[in-house]
């Protein structure tokens, strides 16, 4: 009996928009948490760099999934960044979520990455988040 993961929820995030600035050479990715008992287990994983996003993205998402050990209908959320990006990467990763979301029941959030940025500027000053 295959008791892998059984009851426990995930979530996943998937950004193609904007690749990390502290990985070289940069690239896109997706990562997964799993969270039991208050304790998260968090992996990453990139998409080949200059790489086809929808060659790479969906076994990027089997890998992540299997490494946290859970089953495909525990997943309970979607963080998907809307951007700015490029078109073809972002309607990639859009696509993805929402078959994902159809399939499993998941819900998707999704996350302006100039959001994210700025919400780790601490102080209580002006500012410009800019991605190129």
């Amino acid at each position: 009996m295959d008791t892998e993961g059984i009851g426990a929820k995930w979530v996943l995030a998937i950004e193609t928009s904007n690749p990390p600035a502290h990985q070289l050479p940069p690239a896109a990715g997706v990562a997964g948490a799993r969270v039991e008992a208050g304790a998260a287990q968090i992996i990453e994983q990139h998409l080949e760099p200059g790489g086809r996003h929808d060659d790479g993205l969906m076994p990027a998402i089997e890998s992540i999934r299997e490494r946290l050990a859970v089953r495909p209908d525990g997943l309970d959320r979607i963080c998907l960044s809307i951007g700015p990006g490029g078109y073809t990467a972002l309607r990639i990763a859009a696509t993805t979520a929402n078959l994902l979301a159809e399939t499993t029941g998941a819900k998707i959030a999704a996350v302006p990455s100039a959001a994210v940025v700025a919400s780790n500027i601490s102080g209580n000053r002006p500012f410009a988040v800019c991605l190129a």
